[in-house]
């Protein structure tokens, strides 16, 4: 058995001599691939979020109109005027803030006899008589103008008049789609 022993490790010896004198071909490695579909899927991200802001954006300024309208009203006020009379460049700023206020008012009313409607016409009619008139316009009477511009828009503004915008933008982009 010794000797049948002796011949297993003589031919195993052998195999391994023949393995170790054998050499193994190696092959260079492979240039790295550029892996594409991480670039592929920050794009669309990137794409998905400016789509998202643009529609934001386009959004908010439609809802939140009446804020923007309610600091262009601050501006329109009378800070450290001490003229008797307004200049009409000052007056036809007022009528433009109220076109302005009649567009937001009239997008966002369901019916023409909403309180804020019937308070802007008769603002814009007053305004209207003295943008068009050929005397000037007394500070106390623009401040009067600016104290009811003020509360027209107040009239609109809040978070009631907000959910009705919001629910008539989205009604009109649901009839326009069908």
């Amino acid at each position: 058995m010794s000797t049948e022993l002796d011949a297993i490790n003589v031919t195993e010896q052998n195999s391994n001599l023949t393995l170790q004198m054998n050499l193994i071909d190696i092959e260079a490695p492979l240039a790295p691939v550029t892996d594409w579909s991480i670039l592929g899927e920050w794009a669309l991200w990137s794409l998905f979020l400016l789509i998202l802001i643009s529609l934001l954006a386009k959004f908010s300024f439609k809802l939140y109109r009446p804020a923007y309208l309610r600091w262009q009203l601050s501006k329109l006020s009378l800070k450290n005027n001490q003229d008797k009379y307004l200049s009409f460049k000052q007056v036809w700023l007022f009528y433009g803030w109220c076109l302005q206020l009649k567009k937001t008012i009239s997008t966002s009313a369901t019916t023409e006899t909403t309180p804020a409607l019937k308070a802007l016409n008769t603002l814009i009619e007053r305004v209207n008589q003295l943008s068009f008139s050929k005397q000037p316009v007394s500070r106390e009477t623009y401040q009067q103008l600016l104290d009811q511009a003020d509360r027209t828009l107040k009239m609109n503004c809040g978070f009631q008049p907000l959910l009705t915008r919001l629910f008539n933008t989205v009604k009109a982009k649901l009839k326009g789609a069908n």
